[in-house]
């Protein structure tokens, strides 16, 4: 068994998830927690200044004028 933390970023609208992986059992310390989330305040502020609708490297759900099989 091993642990996973994972915390969303972005408020109100997610817009990406931010995860720790420890390889020992374990239950992630509140400190851990915090600086998780910590870190995704920061990564949202990023995203929201730079932002996603002309990121080359995110991709785009909304877009569905590409061609998909089927």
């Amino acid at each position: 068994m091993r642990s996973l933390a994972i915390v969303p970023v972005g408020t109100p609208e997610t817009v990406a998830a931010i995860g720790a992986y420890w390889s020992v059992a374990r239950r992630p310390s509140d400190a851990a927690v915090s600086a998780l989330r910590e870190l995704a305040t920061l990564t949202a502020t990023a995203i929201d200044r730079v932002g996603l609708a002309d990121a080359p490297w995110a991709p785009n759900f909304a877009d569905t004028s590409s061609t998909a099989p089927g």
